[in-house]
């Protein structure tokens, strides 16, 4: 049991009582055992003060009894003795009154790399099996690769003053560990309806004279906390919204679900291609919804206020397009990579800002979680929800170089001369996040799409794998150009067509942010043409139904 010393205990010992149900320390968390993070802690010695033993209480070793002027905590002392093994003798008792700021009294095993065992997917760790400890204290032929430590900071320095403390996390690579340790220093914390889950905002009574506003629900946390903050309703009073402008001209992308060439005018000879697809237009799985515009889903806090039934996505994805063709690399040293190009200062991405980010400080496509709600309306996702799974296709029609078709020397019908693609390769790349408020394997917030049966998105090859993960539309029918596996799970390809590509997706998960990138390859008589674009967070799986 770690504890602080005489000397540092005598520091920090100010003997000034605090109300924590004042509107001054409502930050702190509300008054002592109304919040969930307080605890009682015994400390037993016996007679002559030696140390004996010291454990948590449980609920029932204490009762809250009102004396008149307000609630006291009494101890059964006796029952806690006895049913720790103290049947006989005298003791002296020390109870501390704990709230937990951040860590626990639980301990913790660590892997080399700083990240907690037991969080990802299928570690279990049994103290009885011998293999298991071993990987913990080494054995013969064994290199430990479990570290047992406490889910605690350690303090470094208490100042003179007393008034200030130093207190340092140790190595560990966990979101909540590295989270309250920020969150120690902070006496306000912002709090959106998000993330917290806070119910929807209205006004009472809902009639329309009303003044006050009320929260429609449950909180999970003590409203108290809520004093003397301050209370942003964004866009309450917005009555319409109208798109903006495209950022760019659109140029020479395609707005028609096939390729087309790229200079009609020089056939066969190798001009700029650009890589582009599109939605088909019937999901083969899933329900589309529409956003509202006129609702503003961070006040509202469920989806079910911002969706409807409906269509408002935009299968060519043309808000998108207008920001990230320009990207048209995909080697990892392009200054123009389509995924990992730096979108930081760019103000056609920070002016305002459209996107939020995994991390703050890597400001790039691939690190896109998904568009700021207030963007919604002017890149238009696609919008599915979740139910069970969903499965979708995109096709190909990028702009490319083509070739008059063999032994046609005359216009068809139409008064055209007919042309076919050179042979083409294309190449996918699926990317995105997966919103977890379940602190999954990584932690709460946005992790990494992963790939494979039963993960987030599985990649569609073929009939027969469609009646293995989707039984009953395995019958629908399949293009010959589908996108098949590659060695990376998160890519698949369709090499030496003439007559494009295209990929279908299972989404497996909820709160899924998907992107899609395309990279065309053709081995034209001038040489190779390529052109990659990347589009993040296209489409969206909420995972609250809309009514």
């Amino acid at each position: 049991m770690i504890r602080l010393s005489k000397t540092d205990n005598d520091l920090i010992t100010t003997q000034r009582t605090v109300n924590l149900n004042s509107p001054e320390k409502s930050y702190m968390g509300g008054e002592f055992l109304t919040n969930s993070k307080d605890h009682i802690q015994l400390l037993i010695y016996d007679e002559n003060e030696n140390f004996l033993e010291s454990f948590i209480l449980d609920v029932d070793d204490y009762m809250l009894v009102d004396n008149g002027t307000g609630q006291e905590i009494r101890m059964k002392t006796g029952t806690i003795l006895r049913k720790n093994g103290y049947d006989r003798g005298r003791f002296v008792l020390k109870f501390l009154f704990l709230r937990y700021v951040a860590g626990s009294d639980s301990t913790l095993l660590v892997k080399n790399d700083g990240k907690i065992f037991g969080k990802s997917e299928g570690e279990v760790f049994n103290k009885n099996l011998p293999s298991d400890m071993m990987r913990v204290t080494g054995g013969p032929g064994v290199i430990p690769d479990l570290t047992i430590k406490d889910d605690k900071y350690w303090v470094e320095e208490i100042s003179a003053t007393r008034t200030e403390v130093r207190i340092l996390p140790q190595k560990i690579v966990d979101y909540d560990y590295n989270e309250d340790y920020t969150a120690m220093q902070n006496s306000r914390k912002r709090i959106n309806s998000v993330d917290s889950e806070l119910p929807a905002v209205q006004f009472e009574n809902n009639l329309g004279d009303s003044k006050k506003l009320i929260f429609g629900g449950q909180m999970e946390f003590n409203p108290n906390q809520l004093n003397k903050g301050k209370f942003y309703i964004r866009d309450a009073f917005v009555t319409s919204i109208t798109p903006p402008a495209p950022i760019y001209n659109l140029g020479d992308l395609n707005n028609e679900p096939v390729e087309r060439d790229a200079d009609a005018n020089n056939v066969g000879k190798a001009v700029p291609a650009q890589a582009s697809f599109f939605m088909t237009d019937s999901l083969i799985k899933g329900d589309e919804y529409a956003w509202n515009y006129n609702v503003t889903y961070q006040v509202l806090g469920n989806t079910e206020d911002a969706l409807s039934p409906g269509k408002s996505g935009d299968r060519f994805f043309e808000g998108y397009r207008t920001l990230f063709q320009r990207f048209n690399g995909d080697e990892p040293d392009d200054p123009d990579n389509a995924f990992d190009v730096s979108l930081s200062g760019k103000d056609a991405y920070t002016n305002p800002h459209i996107f939020e980010y995994k991390d703050i400080t890597i400001q790039t496509p691939r690190g896109i979680t998904r568009p700021k709600w207030n963007q919604i309306h002017r890149l238009r996702p696609i919008v599915i929800e979740q139910n069970e799974y969903v499965i979708m296709e995109f096709q190909s029609n990028s702009t490319l170089t083509r070739q008059k078709e063999d032994g046609i020397d005359v216009l068809n019908e139409d008064g055209v001369t007919p042309y076919t693609n050179f042979p083409t390769n294309y190449y996918w790349t699926v990317t995105g996040h997966d919103w977890d408020k379940n602190k999954g394997s990584g932690g709460k917030g946005f992790q990494t799409v992963r790939p494979g049966p039963g993960r987030d998105f599985e990649i569609i090859t073929s009939a027969g794998q469609m009646a293995q993960v989707a039984p009953g539309f395995e019958n629908r029918p399949f293009n010959s150009n589908l996108a098949t596996y590659t060695n990376n799970p998160f890519q698949a390809q369709t090499l030496n067509s003439t007559k494009g590509s295209s990929i279908i997706l299972k989404l497996n998960s909820s709160d899924l942010w998907i992107g899609l990138g395309l990279t065309v390859v053709q081995n034209t008589a001038e040489g190779l043409g390529k052109s990659t674009i990347h589009l993040p967070a296209i489409v969206w799986t909420p995972h609250s139904r809309a009514t």
